[in-house]
């Protein structure tokens, strides 16, 4: 669910890892209010704003794709999923992933990205929240699926 320390357990997996490579989701807040997410590159620990809430966005932002109050901007979003597609490309695995939600179930945000990194045949570490488990897995053709609860 939401707050369910999904981020959490997905960088803490990673961690435990030693290897591979992918983004997590960091939350902007202001005081207890999200403000907008960064994606932050595991491997390297660099955070890149990506979202941001609508009204506290910059001003001239070009939005790639939006959900309910939230705006991907264009040049990191195209940014994200290169990197992903490098990581294919590089064999890197597993590849972790943070996360896939309503906008990805209807095809927009990282969904074609996401067919490409199931179709790559890589370990993958996704995050999911307990609602969309089941559509994610068929929407996305999966059939090894390893469930890990949140922290």
């Amino acid at each position: 669910g939401i707050d369910s320390c999904k981020t959490t357990k997905l960088t803490s997996l990673y961690a435990e890892s030693g290897r591979g490579d992918g983004f997590a989701m960091i939350k902007r807040m202001a005081g207890r209010h999200v403000r907008g997410y960064d994606a932050r590159r595991l491997a390297t620990g660099v955070e890149t704003p990506l979202v941001y809430r609508s009204g506290f966005e910059p001003d001239g932002l070009e939005v790639a794709c939006a959900i309910g109050p939230y705006l991907f901007a264009e040049a990191p979003f195209r940014a994200v999923k290169d990197q992903l597609r490098a990581m294919i490309t590089n064999g890197v695995a597993p590849i972790y992933f943070d996360e896939i939600g309503e906008l990805e179930l209807s095809g927009s945000g990282f969904d074609d990205v996401l067919k490409e990194l199931v179709s790559s045949g890589l370990d993958l570490v996704v995050v999911v929240r307990d609602e969309f488990v089941s559509r994610v897995i068929a929407r996305y053709g999966l059939s090894e699926v390893r469930l890990v609860e949140s922290i």
